[in-house]
């Protein structure tokens, strides 16, 4: 892992609740619907829609490729942790 992704991680875990870390998880698993531990583009703009969100393919797209790090097309628990504000908070 990448020591900018380790780090990020770090500083979420620090700030970050016990509920709120069950609430990430429980984001990530709702995401990858096929339960391989990591997540594609479809499954994350699906699981995005599930829960209103409308992020354009262009912006899906650059945030996917931002986020994962060892660019295998997928994104696994970390890099969704590291991207995940930017997919569920910002006013695309």
């Amino acid at each position: 892992m990448n020591k900018l992704k380790k780090r990020a991680l770090r500083v979420i875990a620090d700030r970050s609740s016990a509920e709120e870390v069950a609430g990430i998880k429980q984001g990530f698993d709702l995401m990858d619907t096929s339960k391989q531990g990591k997540t594609n583009i479809a499954e994350l703009e699906a699981g995005l829609q599930k829960v209103g969100q409308q992020i354009p393919d262009v912006a899906l797209h650059i945030l996917m490729d931002a986020g994962d790090v060892d660019k295998d097309v997928y994104l696994n628990y970390e890099e969704f942790v590291v991207i995940r504000d930017d997919l569920l908070y910002f006013d695309f």
